[in-house]
């Protein structure tokens, strides 16, 4: 669980699974709206740390709270703010479960208690999270699963940066910086 101190009382849930088998079932409720409004389903591979997930869901709360939601859930607003992308079709393409071959998955839903946030049902999020068919896996595999080839190409990430610094925090730059860059 992932706390945020800018949002008391709101709560981040997080499960990563490998070898996942459904993606294309899981990316076809999507679709169908099968999935909890504040539930987000994540190409796990281009997520390189929980921190990165945790800044883009700061920047989801931070718009619901402005009310500049541009998505139509929390759920898709978390993936959109996880992309480096300012197009929505673009960002829940490519950091959503699009493709059916996905083989990691990141599962994430906020949990309200006494905001007065309407966040759903957190038993709907958690039932939602059983139907993937892979393996749960610790949070910290992501860094060791990670498609560095494509996360450096969706974020715009140059060598000569990775020589400063790390790639999560480049990454977490720019989800932060998003709407600047």
């Amino acid at each position: 669980r992932i706390s945020f101190e800018a949002h008391p009382g709101v709560d981040l849930a997080v499960q990563y699974y490998v070898n996942v088998g459904n993606a294309g079932a899981l990316a076809e409720l999507i679709r169908g709206g099968g999935v909890p409004e504040h539930t987000a389903i994540i190409d796990g591979s281009l997520v390189p740390d929980v921190d990165a997930v945790a800044a883009a869901a700061d920047m989801a709360l931070r718009a619901k709270g402005c009310g500049r939601v541009a998505t139509r859930t929390m759920g898709s607003e978390l993936v959109f703010c996880l992309s480096g992308s300012k197009h929505i079709s673009e960002a829940l393409r490519r950091f959503g479960i699009a493709n059916p071959d996905c083989t990691q998955v990141v599962v994430a839903w906020f949990e309200a208690k006494g905001t007065g946030m309407d966040m759903g049902d957190a038993a709907e999020a958690e039932s939602f999270a059983e139907k993937v068919q892979g393996e749960r896996s610790d949070l910290a595999n992501l860094a060791s699963n990670a498609d560095l080839k494509r996360i450096k190409k969706y974020y715009k990430i140059q060598e000569q940066e990775l020589a400063v610094g790390t790639l999560v925090d480049s990454v977490v730059f720019r989800i932060g910086a998003k709407e600047y860059l």
